[in-house]
């Protein structure tokens, strides 16, 4: 009898075994940092910065073929503040803030659950050539970089989400539908991303709509709308992008346009970008909202190795008619003279490495 249960025993470990080799678990990662100057009107600020080429994080993700062309996967992605240590940007402990889905994939595409980017803001950094990081990067002129517009922070990522992908074989076109459910603590969202890619060639279009139906939210809110429109071209010897994006709550609007290309030399790349912003409709007293501004920012990428890579960037940004960006999109805030005297400067450099795992 002890045999019997010994040879079942020995069984199921095998057939366990045999189970696991159909999943696939990977733990994947960045980490980078840079030495930063920043200098808005005469306040200048020295500093080591995270995410300045690619965003630091660290994660899990993996597979499970269920059969019949049918797989589950997972995704757990944390956020990671390396200059100080800390597990996520918010100074706390691991938590998987950047994203944590679980999905369900065959030949009808993909259905994905949980915390996730949205449609509009992977349109926004996809046709960015510094890809929403960095001083240099049009990201910095967005309306929820600004802190303007207080429901657009939902844009760039979403909880409580339902999401459908189109399949992969559909000659070219994609798609991304999104909802989101508020649960009274935040605005509930809808938002999709359309898209056409073949040989060199992308472009798509984005439009997403967060509610203004939060609990505690003032009534007659306006929601917050998103829309986005950019593509690429790459000719193998640059590679150029177009991106416009309009964020908007009435009566308020920010429209920004962005052109710029990427070249690629010996074992690095050379990118450059240009970005206007304009502000339209401001709200009666507004300090924020008003006037235009225009970034132009240079970098280069120095490849040491397919996971490794030194880089050094710079970033001018000049604001017209009241406006107060910069180019980190943070501090140092500008002085009072500095204010008084208008059409403030920011610029920035800074010289980093990032490791891929």
């Amino acid at each position: 009898m002890k045999k019997s249960l010994l040879a079942l025993a020995v069984l199921g470990s095998f057939a366990g075994v045999a189970s696991a080799q159909t999943s696939n678990v990977t733990l994947f990662g960045v980490i980078d940092l840079s030495a930063d100057y920043v200098k808005n009107g005469s306040t200048k600020l020295k500093s080591m910065e995270s995410n300045e080429l690619s965003s630091n994080r660290i994660g899990f993700r993996g597979v499970e073929d269920l059969g019949n062309g049918l797989s589950a996967g997972f995704w757990l992605e944390a956020g990671m503040s390396n200059d100080t240590g800390n597990g996520a940007a918010t100074g706390g402990g691991l938590n998987f803030n950047r994203r944590s889905t679980v999905s369900l994939m065959g030949n009808f595409g993909e259905v994905r659950l949980g915390h996730d980017y949205t449609p509009i803001f992977w349109n926004y950094a996809t046709f960015d050539v510094f890809g929403a990081n960095g001083i240099a990067s049009s990201d910095n002129l967005a309306a929820y970089s600004q802190g303007s517009v207080g429901l657009g922070s939902s844009l760039v990522r979403t909880n409580n989400g339902i999401a459908y992908f189109l399949p992969s074989n559909l000659g070219g076109l994609y798609g991304w539908f999104q909802v989101a459910a508020g649960e009274a603590t935040a605005g509930r969202s809808e938002a999709a991303r359309i898209g056409f890619a073949t040989g060199p060639f992308d472009a798509a279009v984005s439009y997403g709509v967060v509610k203004s139906d939060a609990v505690g939210t003032p009534p007659g809110t306006p929601d917050f709308k998103n829309l986005s429109a950019g593509g690429d071209w790459d000719f193998g010897v640059i590679k150029i992008y177009g991106l416009y994006n309009q964020a908007k709550q009435d009566p308020r609007k920010l429209s920004t346009y962005e052109l710029s290309a990427g070249v690629p030399i010996g074992l690095g790349a050379f990118n450059v970008a240009f970005t206007h912003a304009k502000f339209a409709g401001a709200a009666p007293g507004a300090t924020v909202d008003v006037g235009s501004a225009n970034l132009l920012g240079a970098q280069y990428i120095y490849n040491l190795s397919k996971r490794t890579s030194l880089y050094v960037t710079a970033a001018y940004l000049k604001n017209k008619d009241g406006a107060v960006f910069t180019v980190n999109g943070a501090a140092p805030a500008y002085s009072a003279t500095d204010l008084s005297g208008g059409n403030v400067k920011s610029t920035g450099a800074n010289v980093g490495i990032r490791h891929a795992f």
